[in-house]
């Protein structure tokens, strides 16, 4: 099972205010020769569900929060349905397991509340015995070479050691793909526990660990993932396993530029076009003809970049 999200937020330029949370997700059954099977679930958000309890706008980070937690709670929902028919159920996300962007003050509450969902979410996932893992393509962060210079500073360097880059330059994707850890295709590295500020949220089996994996077939080409996955998952070889050769076996099937076909299709349905937004919009000034509150125009500003005709300036 794959999920993505996507979001609209609101314009205040737009004759029309509005959030939107779309949640693709696609189900196929290995092995079984039946079709995947596809869904979309749309959260509309209007009113005072687009300002904090203090009456501010809710930012771009608060929308992505409610996004991710959706997305999770969508997963849930596949898992319990899938789990009936006595198949393994493995659930793939774009991008890490964690959720980003705690802050102070009322993001702050928002961020904890979402939170809160979210691992309620994951934590039924698990009773329900499917595996979790997350995708995160050409990864950017370098873990294990922070560990390794860890492992290279003296002790009575460490209280700097935030300062202190003595590998500056390079990276884990240099490391797996040509340097000294270099992954065949299909290969994946061993499994490191993943350490952050946020940590404490994810305890016990939700703890977060995470792999490097080749997932090209070009031996000259190699095309470094990392995959995350919690530690119910983590302690477990079958499980690991099954992840691994299911990631693979995604991968494959776009070719040369490999990503997980699910991961791919997910986000294809979850997207959100620019007719779609003028389709709600539209929606929304037509019930608003019809309950007699008056009709919304788009701001000055909107309408001049709407005209036909423009030109530059000579």
């Amino acid at each position: 099972i794959a999920a993505d999200g996507s979001q609209i937020m609101p314009d205040r330029h737009s004759p029309v205010r509005f959030g939107l949370i779309n949640t693709g997700a696609i189900v196929m059954t290995h092995g079984s020769g039946e079709a995947p099977k596809t869904m979309v679930e749309s959260i509309l958000l209007q009113g005072d569900k687009l300002t904090t309890q203090a009456g501010t706008p809710i930012t771009d980070s608060m929308l992505g929060l409610m996004r991710d937690a959706e997305e999770r709670i969508t997963l849930l929902r596949l898992v319990q349905e899938s789990v009936e028919n006595k198949r393994q159920v493995i659930t793939l996300s774009d991008g890490p397991i964690e959720l980003w962007g705690r802050k102070e003050g009322e993001e702050g509450v928002y961020f904890e509340q979402n939170l809160k969902k979210y691992l309620s979410a994951l934590s039924q996932i698990r009773d329900q015995g499917a595996f979790v893992a997350g995708y995160i393509d050409r990864p950017g962060a370098n873990p294990v070479v922070r560990m390794l210079e860890l492992l290279s500073v003296k002790e009575k360097d460490l209280g700097g050691f935030k300062d202190l880059h003595p590998l500056e330059g390079v990276s884990d994707l240099w490391l797996f793909s040509s340097g000294p850890g270099r992954l065949l295709p299909g290969e994946r590295s061993c499994v490191f526990r993943m350490r952050s500020k946020n940590e404490n949220d994810y305890s016990g089996s939700l703890e977060i660990h995470f792999f490097y994996m080749n997932v090209s077939k070009n031996v000259t080409d190699a095309q470094i993932a990392r995959v995350e996955v919690p530690a119910w998952v983590a302690v477990d070889p079958l499980a690991l396993g099954q992840v691994h050769a299911s990631i693979l076996d995604q991968c494959g099937l776009l070719g040369a530029r490999p990503f997980p076909y699910l991961l791919h299709r997910a986000h294809e349905i979850a997207v959100v076009t620019q007719h779609d937004k003028q389709q709600i919009e539209e929606f929304f000034q037509l019930e608003s003809l019809n309950s007699h509150s008056g009709l919304s125009f788009a701001s000055n500003k909107q309408t001049a970049k709407n005209a036909q005709g423009r030109s530059r300036f000579q």
